[in-house]
């Protein structure tokens, strides 16, 4: 029997939800036509409050509890959070599964150069050959691609472009907000993301008609439409 410790355990739950989730997101988004990018984040984000504290109050998971201090220096993160999140749906919605999972790769690259240019850290040769044979690989990907589509390789880098942002500066505002600490640990951050990016969504989501048009939407009522919503919205 294998005996799998938590660093892999957590690494294929990661890449497992990963893949369910993008599988499922494009599919609402081009077999349905779930053009409600708002709607689908404030889904994600309701999900992931709830489960935090739910997992939270069963003692599974700890962070502390909410404080306006704290929330105010999260929230220019969290409206990055956000528009990256939005980005991120106009990408998948455009660019087929293979092209946008090869180009997200390339993420590495943008935190490798936010890295150096915002705190001085030089990456070592052996990762600096990583990342260039990963450019390689989309390049070659993205010349044999007969979907290619500009504007939606244009959205996948700038997904990439703002993740590489969050993460940067996420740390600095983890530690400023003392979410770095062991008893808050990285559950405070998605909580305190989440909590703040509700309301934002919700006007979004009135503001872009959303709301309004959900009801005429045709697939509303069909179970497998549901399935999928589901599956992404919880992984």
């Amino acid at each position: 029997m294998i005996h799998l410790g938590n660093g892999a355990l957590a690494a294929l739950s990661y890449g497992f939800s990963s893949i369910i989730i993008t599988v499922s997101n494009k599919y609402v988004l081009s077999v349905y036509n779930f053009n409600f990018p708002c709607l689908i984040t404030l889904s994600h984000m309701i999900a992931c409050t709830t489960i935090s504290y739910v997992l939270k109050a069963a003692g599974i998971i700890q962070f502390a509890d909410w404080n306006f201090r704290v929330a105010s220096k999260i929230l220019p993160v969290a409206i990055l959070n956000v528009i990256n999140i939005a980005v991120s749906m106009a990408a998948l919605e455009r660019v087929n599964i293979p092209m946008f999972t090869a180009l997200r790769r390339l993420t590495v690259l943008f935190v490798m150069i936010f890295q150096w240019k915002l705190n001085g850290i030089v990456p070592s040769k052996q990762i600096a050959l990583s990342v260039a044979l990963m450019v390689i690989g989309a390049i070659i990907g993205g010349a044999g691609d007969l979907t290619f589509d500009v504007a939606g390789y244009c959205w996948v880098l700038l997904n990439n472009a703002l993740t590489a942002g969050y993460l940067s500066w996420i740390k600095k505002v983890e530690k400023a907000a003392n979410l770095d600490d062991k008893s808050n640990s990285v559950f405070g951050t998605v909580f305190y993301n989440s909590v703040l990016a509700i309301p934002m969504l919700c006007l979004g989501a009135f503001f872009s008609g959303e709301l309004m048009a959900l009801p005429t939407f045709p697939h509303l009522h069909d179970l497998s439409f549901w399935v999928c919503s589901v599956s992404c919205t919880t992984c």
